[in-house]
Formats: C-alpha cells, structure tokens, sequence
C-alpha cells in the first residue's frame, strides 16, 4: 500500500494540487488488478493477447 500511496497517488495530488485526484487513482490502481481473480472466480475466460 505503501507504493501505491508514494508512486501513485502522491504525484499526482502534488501535481494537479487535489488529494482527491490522488485518491482517486490510487482506488482505480488497487480495483484494476482485483477485477482478473474475480473474473476468473465467476468463470469468465481470459482474453488471449492481441498480436
């Protein structure tokens, strides 16, 4: 969490001056990757990469 907060979240609220915008994409950050073992969990099969 705590690379989140310092790679992610903290640039971005020093830069456009709102800690709400930092927040924001730290939650966008942390629920991205939590979307794949859910998916997987509900059976939705993986997208093959696109070449």
């Amino acid at each position: 969490m705590f690379l989140v907060m310092f790679v992610i979240m903290l640039p971005i609220a020093l830069k456009t001056g709102d800690p709400i915008k930092g927040w924001e994409a730290g939650l966008t950050w942390v629920f991205i990757p939590a979307g794949k073992p859910s998916a997987a969990a509900l059976g939705i099969p993986p997208q093959p990469a696109s070449r």
